[in-house]
């Protein structure tokens, strides 16, 4: 299975597409998903990216969590990579950023 195949499965999920249709709404939304093991998180954030054209920004709690999901969304969304801030914002949240440039928006998967 390629990655489009994957993201395609994705894409039609239930899940997916209602939180694509909650992020599209005009009023702001914080959405929090829990319960995933191993790249869910990931995955299900890049299948919701290629149903909305929102920005999208996620919090995660550390540096190595920050660093998994980067590398898996780097590798789901070839052709649109994500922007890494750490560090100088993290004084500012208490955790790691990690912004999608023209995709998320305030997303926890």
């Amino acid at each position: 299975m390629d990655r489009n195949q994957l993201l395609g499965y994705y894409t039609s999920r239930p899940l997916v597409v209602s939180i694509a249709k909650k992020i599209q709404e005009p009023v702001a939304n914080h959405l929090q998903i829990g319960g995933l093991a191993g790249s869910a998180d990931a995955i299900i954030l890049a299948a919701v990216t290629s149903l909305t054209t929102n920005s999208h920004l996620v919090i995660l709690n550390d540096r190595e969590e920050a660093a998994y999901f980067l590398n898996n969304i780097e590798n789901l969304l070839a052709n649109n990579q994500p922007l890494f801030f750490l560090h100088h914002i993290k004084e500012l949240f208490s955790s790691m950023i990690l912004i999608m440039p023209v995709f998320y928006q305030e997303q926890r998967c």
